[in-house]
């Protein structure tokens, strides 16, 4: 269980960030200042990600991590992408 723990993080962790580039190019492209609301979630997932990361590997934080609400975070992600994309 701790294997799963560790794919659903690092997938929440590289997807925030992925996300995070591609709102930062949009905004830029684009100059919509709805993307600063969407830049501003995925950088708070971004954040959120690198906490449960370092709680994982390290003894730096303590979080209680239950892999339901990190493929919770996952699924949330995806949506807000597709979302934003789709508009």
């Amino acid at each position: 269980m701790e294997g799963l723990l560790e794919v659903l993080v690092a997938f929440v962790v590289i997807l925030s960030v992925f996300l995070l580039g591609a709102s930062i190019y949009s905004y830029r492209v684009t100059g919509n200042r709805k993307m600063l609301f969407v830049m501003g979630a995925f950088i708070l997932f971004t954040v959120k990600g690198v906490l449960m990361a370092l709680s994982l590997f390290t003894d730096m934080v303590d979080l209680e991590l239950d892999p339901s609400l990190v493929l919770i975070d996952l699924f949330i992600l995806i949506t807000l992408y597709l979302v934003t994309m789709t508009k």
